[in-house]
């Protein structure tokens, strides 16, 4: 890759708003800690507690108590040639959640490195010129999902078990047929549930919609949403079409 082509991906001073954005969620939570460390303390026991029965989309990630995995991951820091605008953004919005959800840490989700960059601009040059392609990502558009209330934390459960997880791809399938009004034939409901990869390319296919349709959520400038065309859907508004 070439330094040009990295210039655009991380967007002009994005990557300076993105670690000063990390140094105030760090901030708030050092004051935290300091004017009243019994209550941060108590919140900290709270968080580490797994609750099964817990709505995890009561709250955003950056509107409560730093999590250690979360707080691990900003002192960490954020890398121009490893991380992206974009990935503070889903740090922020997803982390907690997917924690829970998928079993997935930061440095599984939510980054792009410079190799893969490097390879997706490789295989860009053999597209034509005037294609646009965007960027989506299947976790996502699961917890994009339940916060549409079209499916459940159970049926994500279900995904992460070696012997359900063709019954629990099924039953996603059927609930998002149902709520979004798509008709899907017999025989390709068959392969979407027995294919890990075509499941995956359904729900990719699902941000795809959403993007036509217009049903996605807005990224903030500072992400660079211009460079990384990254399609995160908004269920609830297709919904009610």
């Amino acid at each position: 890759m070439n330094g040009d082509y990295l210039c655009r991906s991380l967007g002009n001073g994005a990557s300076v708003d993105s670690k000063r954005r990390i140094e105030h969620f760090l901030d708030d939570d050092f004051k935290h800690s300091q004017n009243a460390p019994k209550e941060y303390e108590r919140n900290r026991n709270d968080d580490d507690e797994i609750q099964f029965g817990k709505d995890i989309l009561e709250v955003k990630t950056d509107e409560h108590i730093l999590s250690r995995p979360f707080k691990r991951r900003l002192k960490k820091g954020y890398l121009p040639y490893w991380n992206r605008p974009l990935d503070v953004w889903v740090w922020t919005r997803y982390y907690d959640q997917l924690l829970d959800c998928f079993n997935d840490s930061f440095d599984s989700f939510g980054n792009t490195s410079l190799m893969l960059m490097a390879r997706f601009a490789y295989l860009q040059r053999h597209f034509p010129e005037n294609l646009i392609l965007y960027e989506g990502n299947t976790k996502i558009t699961l917890i994009e999902l339940i916060r549409a209330k079209i499916i459940s934390r159970k049926d994500i459960d279900g995904l992460n078990s070696f012997e359900d997880a063709a019954l629990a791809r099924l039953d996603i399938i059927k609930k998002v047929e149902k709520k979004l009004n798509i008709f899907i034939y017999e025989a390709d409901l068959e392969v979407l549930a027995k294919n890990p990869r075509a499941f995956e390319s359904f729900l990719l296919s699902l941000s795809g919609q959403c993007l036509y349709l217009g049903h996605t959520v807005s990224l903030p400038d500072w992400a660079s949403p211009l460079e990384t065309r990254f399609v995160v859907p908004n269920f609830s508004a297709a919904e009610n079409v």
